[in-house]
């Protein structure tokens, strides 16, 4: 599937010098190593250095494909649930013409610099995985020192610019030195939601593999 919202992928020609543009995709495959119990869903970009490849098993890929189709409904007009204090006042830099979304749980003010001024779900719409197939993430503390946490999370939400007209599906890993976001349009998250589904029957479907 092509996403339309991270920039394009670049790699250098080493004859010309010069620089090639490549979309980005997402690939939804299956895996199966021939000592490990069960498949991986594989979710990959493509080309390969553009982002994070995530392997989910079969529970974790239904888990993820879910919080999409969810994130999906959502943005449709599914209500969530309300925050302690909603939004009753729009500040001025919002486009009168435009609603505020329903899903935003961020307070808004008039003092807000530009680069604060998103709409983001929060606890009304936030959804987390945890990829058990995953590496350990690791952060850097200030000191230089390398901390290693234990547990990898991608946490699932909607997020949208004030200029923008229409929100994005965030899918984030807790700790950004494991990777950058995905950032997909309503239809995209559709579709890796569907897909992730289909590989999940896919996964229910084939016989079991015998030990050798």
């Amino acid at each position: 599937m092509l996403l339309t919202l991270p920039d394009a992928a670049r790699s250098r020609n080493a004859n010309t010098d010069e620089l090639n543009y490549h979309p980005v995709k997402l690939v939804i495959s299956l895996r199966h190593r021939f000592r490990e119990c069960g498949p991986r869903v594989v979710v990959a970009p493509e080309p390969v250095w553009s982002g994070t490849r995530y392997d989910f098993t079969r529970d974790e890929a239904y888990q993820l494909g879910t919080a999409a189709l969810e994130a999906v409904m959502v943005i449709d007009g599914q209500p969530i649930p309300c925050a302690d204090s909603d939004q009753t006042h729009l500040p001025y830099w919002w486009h009168p013409d435009r609603d505020h979304p329903h899903w935003c749980r961020k307070p808004h003010e008039d003092g807000d610099y530009s680069s604060d001024r998103d709409c983001l779900s929060l606890h009304g719409f936030e959804k987390t995985i945890y990829p058990s197939l995953a590496e350990a993430a690791r952060s850097e503390q200030s000191d230089g020192a390398v901390r290693i946490n234990t547990v990898t999370e991608l946490e699932i939400s909607l997020r949208q610019r004030y200029r923008e007209y229409a929100p994005r599906v965030v899918i984030a890993p807790e700790y950004l030195t494991e990777g950058g976001p995905y950032e997909l349009t309503r239809d995209e998250a559709e579709q890796l939601g569907r897909a992730l589904r289909e590989a999940v029957l896919v996964v229910d479907n084939q016989p079991a593999r015998q030990d050798r």
